[in-house]
């Protein structure tokens, strides 16, 4: 096999190998979109995000009163 045949194949699985890399973050993005629309979508969404956010304020609230 000649050496640029060697190289142009080289390159050639390099920008496989990128672009598929560069596929699955997309999919990765795509995928969290889609999974975070389906738990808004939910009718228990804002519900449960509220008391999460209500008890993350609480356990905030009582490490400071620790510190001081």
């Amino acid at each position: 096999m000649e050496a640029s045949a060697f190289l142009f194949r080289g390159w050639v699985w390099l920008a496989v190998t990128d672009n598929l890399e560069g596929c699955k973050q997309r999919y990765d993005v795509y995928s969290d979109i889609a999974k975070t629309y389906g738990e808004i979508s939910k009718a228990d969404y804002i519900s449960k995000f509220v008391e999460e956010e209500k008890q993350r304020r609480e356990k905030a609230a009582k490490k400071n009163k620790r510190k001081l």
